[in-house]
C-alpha cells in the first residue's frame, strides 16, 4: 500500500516511488495523482483528531491519491503532514454501494458491504492477526455506505512478490478459514453473505444475461464461445458432483493477491483488506481467487499443497470442486465488469475490456480442465 515517508527519509523512498510510477506508465496508464485537500466524505477535523490522538501531533495539511481503478469513490491513500513536519500515511475507504457507483450490483444475487463493516467493527480475536489496524469504522447509511480509515500496510508489508509465494498462501488457507469459523459468533446474525446453491443458480443467470448484453456492444470470439458453451457451463457449475454443501464455511470471498499483504521481515504474518465479500461459501472459492492469472505449474503445485493440508477430501475431489469454483469466479468477474463497462459512470483507470477478456478465457480454460 505504498512506501512510508517521514523524517530521516533515505533515497530508497524516492526510488521506490519512481518505480511505482514507471509500472503504471509501462501499462499504458496514468499513475494516481496527488490531490491537495481531503477526499469526499472526510473532514479535516476528523483527521486532525486522529493525528492528535495517535501521534500526539496536530494535522497541518492533507493530500490524497485515489487508488480505486474503476469506482468514483473507493480507496484513497492519505498523506498527512503534521505540525512537527513529520508525515503519516493512512488509507481511507469511502465504500459506497449504490447503483450510481456500482451498476453491476443492480441485479446481483448478494449485496456486499455489511460483512466488511462487521469484521472491522467486531475486530474478533481469531481474525485480528489478519486485519490492518483500523482507526475509523462507521456506517454512514445502513447496508449501503461506510467509512474506514486504517493503517497503510506498505511500510511493513508488501503484496505477494512472485507466483511461487501463492504456494505458501495456499498452504495457510486452511488456518485462515479456521480463524474465520471461530470468529462467526462475534458477528451479527446474517451479516455474512451466502454463496450457496441458490446463489450459484442466480449468479449464472446474472452472468448469462449481462454477458449477452456486453456481446452486443463489444462482440468477440471469447464471449461468443462462452455463450455457446452455456449448457455445458451449467452442467459443470450446478452439477451435484461439483457442489458439496457440507463443505460450506466462512470465507473471505475476494482472496485476490491484490488484497493480501505479507510482512517484509516475516512472511508468515499475513494481513488482508477488502472484506466486503466475506460470506459462507466453499473454501475452494478463496483458492480460485488466489490462483487467478497464475501459471499452470504453480497452480498445480498449489493445489497439491492445499489438498495435503485438507485431507478430508481426495486430491481429485479437491481439484473437481476447485475447477467449479474457478469457473464461477471467472464468469462473475467477467459479467460484473461487463455491466460496469456498459452502464458505468464513465472512464476508469482500469482497462475493463482487457480484464473481461482475461476472465472469459479463464472460464473457458476452467471448463476445459474439468
Amino acid at each position: 500500500m505504498g512506501t512510508h515517508v517521514g523524517p530521516g527519509m533515505t533515497m530508497g523512498a524516492p526510488i521506490k516511488a519512481f518505480l511505482r510510477r514507471a509500472k503504471w506508465l509501462l501499462r499504458g496508464k496514468k499513475p494516481p495523482r496527488a490531490v491537495r485537500g481531503v477526499p469526499d466524505g472526510l473532514s479535516f477535523e476528523t483527521l486532525s483528531k486522529l493525528c492528535t490522538d495517535h501521534r500526539g501531533d496536530p494535522l497541518e495539511r492533507v493530500s490524497h491519491f485515489h487508488l480505486s481503478g474503476w469506482k468514483a469513490s473507493g480507496a484513497y491513500r492519505l498523506v498527512l503532514k503534521l505540525r512537527s513536519g513529520a508525515t503519516w500515511q493512512l488509507v481511507y475507504k469511502n465504500a459506497v454501494y449504490s447503483r450510481s457507483q456500482i451498476p453491476a450490483l443492480e441485479s446481483f444475487p448478494v449485496r456486499p458491504g455489511p460483512p466488511e463493516y462487521a469484521v472491522y467493527h467486531a475486530n474478533p480475536g481469531p481474525l485480528r492477526e489478519y486485519l490492518p489496524v483500523v482507526l475509523l469504522c462507521e456506517e454512514v447509511e445502513e447496508d449501503r455506505h461506510y467509512h474506514y480509515i486504517f493503517e497503510d500496510l506498505g511500510r511493513d508489508y508488501r503484496g505477494p512478490s512472485d507466483e511461487r509465494t501463492t504456494i505458501g498462501l495456499a498452504a495457510t488457507l486452511n488456518t485462515f478459514h479456521a480463524a474465520m469459523s471461530e470468529s462467526t459468533t462475534a458477528f451479527e446474525k446474517d451479516c455474512l453473505l451466502r454463496y450457496d446453491r441458490e446463489f450459484s443458480t442466480s449468479v449464472y443467470d446474472y452472468a448469462r444475461t449481462n454477458l449477452e448484453r456486453y456481446a452486443e456492444v463489444v462482440p468477440g470470439e471469447a464471449i461468443s464461445k462462452v455463450i455457446a458453451l452455456w449448457p455445458r457451463i451449467l452442467d459443470v457449475g450446478l452439477g451435484d458432483d461439483t457442489f458439496d454443501a457440507s463443505l460450506i464455511q466462512p470465507i473471505h470471498g475476494d482472496f485476490n493477491r491484490s488484497n493480501l499483504f505479507l510482512h517484509r521481515n516475516d512472511p508468515r504474518k499475513l494481513k488482508m483488506v477488502d472484506w466486503e465479500w466475506a460470506g459462507w461459501g466453499l473454501p475452494h472459492a478463496d483458492l480460485a481467487s488466489l490462483l487467478k492469472k497464475i501459471s499452470d505449474a504453480v497452480e498445480s503445485e498449489a493445489l497439491q499443497v492445499y489438498a495435503r493440508e485438507n485431507p478430508q477430501l481426495s486430491p481429485h475431489e479437491h481439484v473437481r470442486i476447485y475447477r467449479s469454483c474457478q469457473l464461477e469466479r471467472s464468469l462473475i468477474d467477467a459479467a460484473f465488469l461487463a455491466v460496469q463497462a456498459v452502464d458505468g459512470p464513465g472512464e476508469t483507470r482500469l482497462d475493463l475490456a482487457r480484464h473481461i477478456e482475461g476472465s472469459l478465457h479463464a472460464a473457458i480454460r476452467a471448463l476445459d480442465m474439468v
